[in-house]
């Protein structure tokens, strides 16, 4: 089985056409190399989307500061 998975970017760059990732390959049909493959795709989406929760996080986090400071000026 063959398969192709594209992230678009970085957490930080998720425009940046250089910092987008594509996995391809192909899936054996073998059921324990499957599963394997699997959770490396598994893994891989966790990692990507963990990174632009934790940028959305810190740009919360800064936006509420800079309010913070702008309403103690």
């Amino acid at each position: 089985m063959r398969f192709s998975l594209h992230f678009p970017g970085s957490a930080t760059r998720p425009t940046d056409p250089v910092a987008a990732t594509t996995i391809q390959g192909d899936i054996s049909p073998d059921p324990m190399i499957c599963f394997v493959m699997l959770d490396l795709i598994v893994d891989a989406n966790v990692d990507y989307y963990g990174q632009r929760i934790r940028a959305l996080e810190r740009l919360v986090a800064e936006r509420r500061r800079a309010k913070k400071k702008a309403a103690g000026s």
